[in-house]
């Protein structure tokens, strides 16, 4: 009797826990139950967020816990354009097509990345919050090896 008991259950389960593929399930299937990919993911300091830029590169977008761990748009490449086009002198023509991909944080509200131009190259912070651009630091685009101070105040290269 236990031995029907047992050949009862695991031949109920085997029987009903498997099923054959489709045609579409078997060429892209792999890629339906791959996770995705995260681009360029970074933590948002002092905070429970980490970011990361989506995957045609024209949104920065943010994941907190306090509202479960759901997608946000922090910033996008036409915000970006736009807060350059006050920061940086319009001789230069600072034209931006994605999100810098070396951006960093400063802190819980501004991030920073390097935007090369003609004729210079610029240490650019941007606040989140005001959606405005400061150009931090600059250098001539022949520049090598270039090591900023602290503040950002000196360059040596």
């Amino acid at each position: 009797m236990k031995k029907l008991l047992i050949l009862f259950l695991l031949g109920s389960t085997f029987a009903y826990g498997q099923r054959n593929f489709t045609l579409s399930e078997t060429v892209f299937g792999p890629r339906s139950y791959a996770p995705k990919s995260l681009f360029v993911q970074q933590w948002i300091p002092n905070t429970e967020a980490f970011t990361y830029i989506d995957s045609d590169f024209k949104t920065l977008l943010s994941r907190a816990e306090q509202n479960n761990w759901q997608a946000k748009a922090l910033l996008t490449v036409a915000d970006l354009q736009q807060a350059l086009a006050s920061a940086v002198p319009a001789t230069e023509k600072a034209s931006i097509n994605h999100i810098p991909l070396d951006y960093s944080w400063i802190d819980a509200h501004s991030i920073q990345f390097d935007l090369a131009t003609a004729t210079k190259n610029y240490r650019i912070s941007y606040h989140i919050d005001h959606k405005k651009a400061n150009v931090r630091a600059q250098v001539p685009a022949d520049a090598t090896n270039i090591d900023f101070s602290a503040d950002f105040s000196q360059a040596a290269y």
